[in-house]
């Protein structure tokens, strides 16, 4: 048990001077939840403690998915799902930026829309790469829009909960949501343009760091059988 706890607790791959700069600003990330748990539990302010507390747990998701998974995510999968995660539960709800900046909501949903139809294809990839499918760069990337798209119409029902349980204001109204939801797509449409230039033409493409870091991490998911 404990060796699964030191396991979960492991830092991500670190290799660079960049990737020590991105894991510095992870754990003050996660210090400054603490803080405002302690500071939230001292008052008390319900709101922003459940908040908080959900923030630091779900910060943890990317370590979990690769004990889980039996993967290694490089530092930079870490550092933007962690900030996407602080910037839209945390800053965005707590911190006021949701009221206090007009773009703030465009700018998560559009780049939860690039990040998740990345993660749609980098699995299509992996399959792919392994001979488990044959599909052609036109359908991978369709795959890759719809999986975002999807996702962002589950994230609107989280909102909605959040803001009937905890009496939060990730939502206001109707026009609200469809906005949200136009951005989502445009941002999965993007990824998924990248994706298929990637698949007819690796040279070049926007995601191919991207792709290339994961497959040097774990070579044995794209090895062919």
């Amino acid at each position: 048990m404990k060796e699964s706890l030191a396991t979960f607790w492991r830092s991500p791959t670190v290799k660079t001077r960049a990737d020590r700069v991105m894991h510095a600003i992870i754990i003050l990330t996660r210090l400054s939840l603490v803080a405002a748990i302690i500071w939230a539990s001292l008052q008390p302010d319900l709101l922003t403690l459940a908040m908080s507390v959900l923030t630091l747990c779900a910060s943890f998701v990317p370590t979990f998915v690769e004990r889980r998974y039996n993967l290694k995510l490089p530092i930079e999968y870490h550092l933007v799902l962690i900030a996407f995660i602080y910037m839209s539960l945390f800053l965005g709800e707590v911190g006021g930026a949701y009221a206090a900046f007009w773009w703030w909501d465009v700018l998560l949903h559009g780049s939860s829309g690039v990040v998740l139809g990345y993660i749609g294809f980098l699995f299509l990839y992996i399959l792919q790469a392994r001979k488990k499918i044959n599909l052609s760069p036109f359908f991978i990337a369709l795959f890759s829009f719809f999986a975002a798209v999807s996702f962002g119409v589950f994230w609107e029902f989280f909102e909605f909960g959040a803001d009937q349980l905890f009496g939060a204001s990730m939502q206001y109204g109707n026009e609200d949501t469809m906005k949200d939801l136009i951005v989502d797509t445009i941002g999965a449409a993007i990824i998924a343009f990248f994706g298929y230039r990637y698949f007819k033409d690796k040279q070049g493409s926007p995601i191919e760091r991207w792709v290339t870091r994961f497959v040097e991490l774990n070579p044995r998911l794209v090895k062919k059988k």
